[in-house]
C-alpha cells in the first residue's frame, strides 16, 4: 500500500490569479477516488517540518524573510514568486509531508509514499525563493534521510519541463545525493546543460538530460531510460525521491514537449524498477507543478471517440451530397449535436479545451470522410475562431466564440480576393472612419463558409491611405444586412458538399469595436492565421492519405484479376507501400510542427518561436498535401476503372485533395517560404 499526504492546508497558500493556484489541487483527491487509487492509499496525519531541520538545507536569514514576508500579509518575493499570509506555514507543512514520507517509508509502515504538496520546491535555493518555489521540499527530505536516518545514498530523480535548479545547487558538493534530471532545453531558468555533473567530491553525482524543443515521446522516454540507469548504478541508492513535474504533458500550454498520460506511466514504472533493485522499494514522490485540469479539458480519447461517432453518422449524408453535388447542412447540425464546433478553444468558451496536436488528429479522422467536411472545420475553427481567439480582446471573445462554439454563428476568414490571392497586399478591399463605425468596401473571394458565414474575419486597406499608413486592419464583420451581399461558387472541381462563396461589401458598417487587433495589424494577424489554416489543412491531407490507405488495403485483397488478389502484384505493392511512407512522414511532421504551434501560442512575445512554427507548420502542409494527392492518384490507379468515379471514396478524394495544394498557401509560396528560412532574409523572393 501506498501512503498519501494531501490536505486542504495547503489550499491556504493564496497565489490569486497565479499558475501556480490552488484550483490545481483541489479536485486531486475526488480524481484519484474516483479512478479507484484512493482506496489503496494509507492517509495519515504529520506536523510542520521544525525551522532547524528546513535550515539545514535553507539559510536561516532567508526563513527569517519568508517568516517576516508572511507575518505582513504576503507579496512578491521574487520575480514569479508570491506569498499569502499562510504561505510561510503551509510551506513547512509542505516540507514536513516529505521528512514523515521519507520517516514512513525507511521505518517499513510502506515502501512507497506520494505527497499532493504546494507550495512545489525545486527552484527554491539555499538562500532564496524562485519560480514559485519557497522551501527545497524534497532536498529538505533528502538531508532528513542522511542526517537522522544515517543513509549513505539517496538518489533524487526530477521530470519537469523545467530544471531542478535549486536542487541541483544545494546537492552540487555533496557526494551522497544524486540528482539526476530530464528537463527541456533551452528554457528556463537556463541551467541543466549535460556539462554540469557537480563539483569536489560531488563531482559525478549530477546527471543532466536536457532534450530539445520538438523531441519526440519516444526518445524522451528512451533517453530518461538510459540516464535513470547510468544514476543508478552510479549511486546504488538507498532511497529514492522523486521530483514529479507534469507540464511535460501535450495539454500543458508552456512546455510543449507532448507526452501523454500513458508516457508518464512509463517513467514511473523505471523509477519503481531502480527503488526495487536498490533501495528495497522505498520511493517517496513529491508533486512538483501541473497546471493541467484534466477534468476540464477533454481527454485526447473522449475527444477523438465523439468525432468518430460525428463522421460515422456524417458518412451517409456526406456520400449522398457529394453523388448529387449539393451542400451537406448535416455537416454544421451533427458538429452541433457532438459539440465539435471549438475543438481548441478553451472549456469557458464551450470549446474541448485540447493542444493542437490533438485538434489535428481529430481534423485527421475528420479529413477521411472528405476534405470538403475538413474545409467547413478549417474555415470555421482554425481560420474563423482562431484570430479572435489569439488577436482579439476580451468584449470579443466573450460576445463571439461562445456563439460559435454552440453553432449559432458560422464563421470564415475573408482575405483572398479575385486580384489579391498569393499576395495579399494587392488586396483593394478599403475602409473609412464614419462616427463610430467603420465603412467597409471590397469584394473577397474563394472563401470556404462565404457563402453561409454570419460572421467573417475581414481585412482592408484605409480608404485613400498612402505610403507608411496604407497599413490592412483586420475586422470582425457580421454578415447580416443589405450592404454585404453573399454569393455560392458551386462550380468546383470538388468539396461539393461544403460551402466556397464570395461576398460583396458596399458600405458595409461595422463598429468600432469591431476593429482586430490594433489599427494596421491587420496582415500580422492575417499570415499569424495562416499558420493555424495551414496546419489544419495537414491534419486534414493526413486523414485523406489514412483513408486512402484503408481503402487499398481492403480492395486489394478482395480485387482478383490473373487469378489472385491484386495485393499480390508487386506493382500494386509498391503503390502501397508509396502510401504508407507518405502517411508516416506527414504524421511525424505534423506532430512536430503542432508542438511548435502551441510553443508560440504559449510565448506570444517570442519570434523565435513564431516563426519556427510558421516553418514547421508550412513544410507540414507542403508534405502532407502532396502526399495526400499522391495517395489518391495511387488509390485510384490500383482501383482502376472503378477508382474513377465519385462512387467510390478514392475518386473522390482525388477530386478534393488537389485544392489543398494551393489554399492556404501554395506549393510554390511554401517552397519560398521554406527557402527563404534557410538562405537569410536578404534571400526572400518575395515581400
Amino acid at each position: 500500500m501506498t501512503i498519501l499526504y494531501a490536505s486542504e492546508r495547503f489550499l491556504a497558500h493564496d497565489t490569486g490569479d497565479h499558475p501556480e493556484c490552488a484550483e490545481r489541487l483541489v479536485d486531486m483527491p475526488s480524481h484519484l477516488e474516483d479512478a479507484g487509487i484512493l482506496d489503496r492509499c494509507h492517509r495519515k496525519p504529520w506536523e510542520q517540518a521544525s525551522l532547524e531541520r528546513v535550515a539545514q538545507v535553507h539559510e536561516t536569514d532567508y526563513l527569517g524573510q519568508l517568516f517576516e514576508y508572511a507575518s505582513a500579509g504576503g507579496g512578491q518575493i521574487e520575480s514569479d514568486t508570491v506569498m499569502s499570509s499562510e504561505s510561510f506555514d503551509v510551506a513547512l507543512l509542505a516540507a514536513g509531508a516529505a521528512c514523515d514520507a521519507v520517516r514512513s517509508v525507511l521505518h517499513g509502515e510502506h515502501r512507497r509514499a506520494v505527497c499532493l504538496i504546494r507550495p512545489p520546491g525545486h527552484h527554491a535555493l539555499a538562500a532564496g525563493a524562485m519560480g514559485f518555489c519557497l522551501l527545497n521540499n524534497i532536498s529538505v527530505a533528502a538531508r532528513s534521510a542522511i542526517e537522522q536516518f544515517d543513509l549513505e545514498r539517496v538518489l533524487i530523480v526530477d521530470w519537469d519541463v523545467h530544471h531542478g535548479n535549486g536542487t541541483q545547487d544545494i546537492f552540487w558538493e555533496d557526494p551522497q545525493v544524486g540528482f539526476y534530471s530530464i528537463h527541456r532545453w533551452p528554457f528556463y531558468p537556463g541551467t541543466g546543460s549535460a556539462s554540469e555533473t557537480g563539483s569536489g567530491d560531488g563531482l559525478g553525482t549530477t546527471l543532466n538530460i536536457p532534450v530539445e524543443y520538438g523531441c519526440s515521446r519516444t526518445e524522451y522516454i528512451d533517453q530518461f531510460r538510459l540516464g535513470l540507469e547510468q544514476m543508478a548504478r552510479k549511486m546504488r541508492p538507498q532511497l529514492v525521491l522523486v521530483s514529479a513535474g507534469f507540464d511535460a504533458h501535450l495539454q500543458d500550454p508552456i512546455g510543449s514537449l507532448g507526452l501523454e498520460t500513458e508516457d508518464f506511466e512509463e517513467l514511473t514504472a523505471s523509477v519503481l524498477d531502480v527503488a526495487d533493485e536498490y533501495a528495497e522499494g522505498r520511493i517517496v514522490s513529491l508533486l512538483l507543478y501541473s497546471p493541467i485540469d484534466f477534468m476540464k479539458s477533454d481527454s485526447k480519447e473522449a475527444l477523438l471517440a465523439d468525432v468518430n461517432a460525428y463522421c460515422e453518422e456524417l458518412r451517409p449524408s456526406e456520400e449522398l451530397c457529394y453523388l448529387e453535388h449539393q451542400h451537406n447542412d448535416q455537416i454544421l447540425e451533427l458538429a452541433k449535436k457532438h459539440n465539435l464546433l471549438g475543438i481548441p478553444l478553451p472549456v469557458k468558451y464551450g470549446g474541448r479545451g485540447v493542444d493542437s496536436l490533438t485538434y489535428a488528429r481529430a481534423l485527421a479522422r475528420i479529413g477521411q470522410e472528405g476534405t470538403g467536411v475538413r474545409t467547413f472545420f478549417s474555415g470555421h475553427t482554425s481560420i474563423g475562431q482562431y484570430p479572435i481567439y489569439r488577436y482579439g480582446n476580451e468584449a470579443q471573445l466573450d460576445h463571439y466564440l461562445p456563439k460559435s462554439t454552440a453553432g449559432e454563428i458560422v464563421l470564415a476568414f475573408g482575405l483572398t480576393e479575385p486580384d489579391a490571392g498569393s499576395n495579399p497586399l494587392e488586396m483593394t478591399s478599403t475602409y473609412r472612419r464614419d462616427g463610430d463605425r467603420y465603412l467597409l468596401n471590397g469584394v473577397k473571394y474563394l472563401i470556404s463558409n462565404g457563402g453561409v458565414a454570419d460572421v467573417v474575419v475581414a481585412f482592408a486597406y484605409p480608404e485613400n491611405a498612402e505610403g507608411a499608413k496604407r497599413r490592412i486592419s483586420a475586422f470582425i464583420v457580421e454578415t447580416a444586412g443589405d450592404t454585404l451581399e453573399q454569393e455560392d461558387l458551386p462550380s468546383k472541381m470538388g468539396m461539393f458538399t461544403a460551402n466556397t462563396g464570395m461576398f460583396e461589401m458596399t458600405n458595409h458598417p461595422v463598429p468600432v469595436e469591431n476593429m482586430l487587433g490594433e489599427e494596421g495589424n491587420g496582415f500580422r494577424i492575417a499570415m499569424g492565421t495562416l499558420v493555424s489554416g495551414r496546419l489544419s489543412v495537414a491534419a486534414g491531407c493526413l486523414g485523406v492519405i489514412e483513408d486512402c490507405l484503408t481503402e487499398v488495403l481492403n480492395y486489394s485483397k478482395t480485387r482478383e484479376q490473373h487469378g489472385k488478389p491484386i495485393a499480390k502484384h508487386q506493382l500494386v505493392q509498391d503503390h502501397i507501400a508509396h502510401i504508407e511512407i507518405g502517411r508516416a512522414a506527414s504524421e511525424a511532421m505534423i506532430e512536430k510542427a503542432a508542438l511548435a504551434k502551441d510553443a508560440s501560442d504559449a510565448n506570444r512575445e517570442d519570434q523565435d518561436l513564431a516563426a519556427e512554427a510558421d516553418y514547421l507548420v508550412a513544410q507540414a502542409k507542403y508534405f502532407a498535401s502532396n502526399a495526400a494527392w499522391d495517395a489518391a492518384d495511387r488509390a485510384v490507379q490500383i482501383y482502376g476503372g472503378r477508382g474513377w468515379s465519385e462512387l467510390y471514396r478514392v475518386g473522390r478524394h482525388l477530386q478534393d485533395v488537389r485544392v489543398c495544394r494551393i489554399y492556404e498557401g501554395t506549393d510554390e509560396i511554401i517552397k519560398l517560404k521554406v527557402a527563404a528560412k534557410l538562405l537569410g532574409k536578404e534571400y526572400t523572393a518575395f515581400h
